[in-house]
């Protein structure tokens, strides 16, 4: 069975009994000044196998796999504490809306899901989620961890691999069944796409633009992309998603060049989509449609997505380059970060996430992170992105380390298509 002593072998440090776990959600309540608070129960279907298959030691190592998976997710404020042989809590304070809760359940359910591997034997392990949060459902301790375990406990009987406190789902929230809704606006042809403009701190120009997906802003309920992404991702509708975004991204490019913008817009691209050995194929199609080089266009690859398949991932990335395509790695510094990768893969730009961009202008760490990954980059001839920077000192401070680009909220919020072409001009002409 899952030990639960394991915790110290992941990080001892770290390592919270139930008291002090039951301690710090309190706390994070009474702080959370308006913020939300979530707490999942998490039990394990199926782990009383794992110590008869592996015996004590072998189901240790892989409660710490499991762990290391789990915070592989974490920010530094959450916290998890193991509970039982067959069961976890996770805390996860200070989000600012419910809909990032719903966000975490999605990671942690993709986190789990692969399989795990000890001495050549395949393990499954089967999660079932229950998800409150604070102060819909509550506003102490205890009753919040009561509200998330009978949200567990109906996502079991339920044969669910989750389920929210029934005080949440309210109108305008995250729908209940995520998958159903993506399907229902996918066939609709509804979902929409917004542009952010970046900008080159060379020049003072605009760079290019992002293509960021949306929600309907007509529909009754709100899907956040990113947990969009990932629900279309384990339904199997990835593809579908990706030829929507594309083809709204391409009629709208070929609606700015008739008025004489000549801009590059970067598309994100989903790891499951390497994986299709079709892709280039299937991208040029598009591009013939509309009549647009495949210049005009940068993909978008998020750095964990790089390492499933390396020789694979290595061919389609230089079948993208070698037809036009540019190539950038986003979230760069939360995955893997190989120097390896960046000599392998045929890229031309990197990514800083944003978590580090934020905090660096007040935090040296996230500064230091800033300056190493500009000076990586430079050595490998790659330009150097950094996206979420909200305020002029956090610009003045990425051109000071050698940024090349830079997006954010301090230029422009993402805008519909209609508003792009405008905007650049009145933004060059200053």
């Amino acid at each position: 069975m899952l030990h639960p002593a394991a915790a110290a072998l992941a990080d001892p440090d770290r390592a919270l009994t139930i008291a002090g776990f039951l301690a710090e959600l309190q706390q994070a309540l009474a702080e959370s000044a308006g913020r939300v608070v979530a707490l999942l129960v998490i039990s394990l279907h199926r782990s009383d196998r794992i110590a008869c298959l592996l015996g004590e030691p072998g189901a240790a190592i892989v409660t710490q796999q499991l762990q290391q998976r789990v915070r592989a997710m974490m920010r530094p404020a959450d916290r998890m504490v193991m509970v039982a042989d067959d069961e976890l809590w996770l805390l996860l304070p200070g989000l600012r809306v419910q809909a990032m809760a719903a966000l975490a359940v999605s990671r942690l359910l993709a986190n789990l899901e692969p399989v795990f591997m000890q001495d050549g034997r395949s393990m499954f392990i089967r999660p079932c989620i229950g998800m409150a949060c604070a102060p819909a459902n509550a506003d102490q301790a205890d009753s919040l961890l009561r509200a998330a375990d009978q949200a567990r406990q109906l996502a079991r009987s339920s044969h669910l691999t989750h389920a929210t406190s029934t005080l949440l789902g309210t109108s305008g929230g995250v729908p209940d069944d995520i998958e159903n809704a993506l399907r229902r606006v996918l066939a609709a042809n509804a979902l929409t796409v917004a542009y952010q403009p970046k900008i080159d701190l060379h020049t003072g120009r605009v760079a290019s633009v992002e293509a960021l997906v949306r929600w309907p802003a007509n529909d009754s309920q709100v899907v956040p992309t990113v947990l969009m992404v990932e629900t279309a991702e384990r339904a199997g509708l990835i593809g579908s998603l990706t030829n929507l975004v594309l083809n709204n991204v391409l009629r709208e490019r070929s609606g700015w060049a008739q008025q004489g913008l000549d801009m590059q817009v970067w598309v994100n691209l989903s790891a499951q989509s390497l994986a299709q050995k079709e892709l280039p194929a299937t991208l040029l199609q598009s591009l013939e449609v509309w009549n647009v080089p495949s210049s005009a266009i940068g993909l978008e690859i998020t750095e964990s997505g790089l390492i499933s398949d390396i020789e694979h991932t290595t061919g389609i990335l230089q079948a993208l380059r070698n037809v036009g395509f540019e190539l950038a790695i986003d979230d760069f510094g939360t995955g893997y970060s190989s120097l390896a990768y960046l000599r392998r893969f045929p890229i031309s730009e990197l990514k800083i996430d944003r978590m580090f961009v934020h905090g660096m202008v007040n935090s040296p760490p996230d500064r230091q992170i800033v300056q190493s990954i500009i000076d990586l980059a430079h050595n490998f001839n790659l330009k150097v992105v950094a996206e979420g920077a909200e305020d002029l000192d956090t610009v003045a401070a990425l051109k000071s380390l050698g940024c090349d680009v830079v997006q954010g909220y301090v230029y422009a919020k993402p805008m519909p298509a209609e508003h792009i072409p405008d905007w650049v001009r009145r933004f060059e002409a200053g």
